[in-house]
């Protein structure tokens, strides 16, 4: 089942979209108003893996559609190991290095590292961000009507409040990445041993990667 076309929609549509279209069509499917039970049950399923960022991802990444809702910590985890993977992927195949000669679980592993390290780095600047933003609250006065410079710097403050949580949330999914990441092994090629090469009086072993 693709749940794309269940619902009418391109692969890039909006949650708003989505719920627009599946109460439109679970009006015309809806047993009750002419429809079969097969095609509400599967127009429902098809909404319910597209509103779940989860089970969204792993569709277009295998194109199977889970009746069931996945666990969710490890389904975000494999979210960030697939990010990571196209971004190894792209920077072996730009230096024409062979990805089947490489230790591509320590590569991703190491990609990881760097994105968790980015991520603690923001969030502590973030952190002296709001430190010293919250020192301006009670500082703009004004004689009459509402005080909106201090709703200002409120709304910035939730808004850096806002961000913190996403990226402590993106944080625990990169940690619970490299935990899985560990469970595994990458089968890679050897070099081919081409032997001793001469060439213009020097010899050395040679090898194709």
């Amino acid at each position: 089942m693709d749940p794309y076309q269940v619902l009418n929609l391109t692969r890039t549509a909006s949650k708003k979209a989505i719920r627009k279209a599946y109460r439109a069509l679970a009006r015309q499917r809806h047993p009750d108003t002419g429809g079969s039970v097969e095609a509400f049950a599967e127009l429902k399923l098809a909404y319910e893996v597209l509103m779940d960022d989860a089970r969204r991802h792993k569709f277009h990444a295998t194109g199977t559609v889970d009746a069931t809702v996945p666990n969710n910590a490890a389904a975000m985890a494999l979210i960030q190991i697939t990010q990571q993977f196209v971004s190894v992927m792209r920077q072996l195949l730009e230096q024409g290095a062979d990805p089947l000669q490489q230790d591509l679980v320590e590569l991703l592993g190491r990609f990881l590292e760097e994105k968790k390290h980015d991520i603690v780095d923001h969030l502590a600047k973030r952190e002296s961000t709001r430190a010293t933003m919250a020192k301006l609250l009670g500082r703009f006065q004004v004689d009459k009507g509402d005080n909106l410079l201090e709703e200002m710097v409120q709304g910035q403050l939730g808004i850096l409040d806002g961000q913190t949580t996403l990226a402590n949330k993106e944080l625990n999914q990169v940690r619970e990445a490299l935990k899985l990441l560990k469970k595994y092994k990458f089968r890679r090629e050897a070099p081919i041993d081409l032997g001793i090469v001469n060439w213009q009086g020097c010899s050395w072993r040679a090898s194709i990667r």
